[in-house]
């Protein structure tokens, strides 16, 4: 099954940046619908990886989290949910 990498751009918790999307703190993590290009990639099954991003040579990149896909929602049907 495939596996992706996500760098999160501007995001480090370990230095204080808060990583807002994707949501690893509930019990079901999700990911926003603002990435189609991953979108189109995943299917159910797959694995993704959550990096930090590159905060220059004072912190190192790390992995934050992951989640398997469970399923996938269109834009349209996320935007009708909120």
């Amino acid at each position: 099954m495939p596996s992706y990498i996500f760098v999160s751009p501007g995001s480090d918790p370990g230095a204080g940046l808060a990583l807002v999307d994707p949501m690893l703190g509930s019990s079901k993590p999700t990911m926003g619908t603002c990435r189609p290009d991953l979108r189109r990639m995943v299917t159910p099954g797959d694995h993704i990886f959550v990096v930090s991003g590159s905060r220059g040579r004072t912190y190192r990149q790390y992995v934050i989290g992951g989640m398997q896909i469970d399923a996938k929602l269109d834009s349209l049907t996320d935007m009708s949910r909120q």
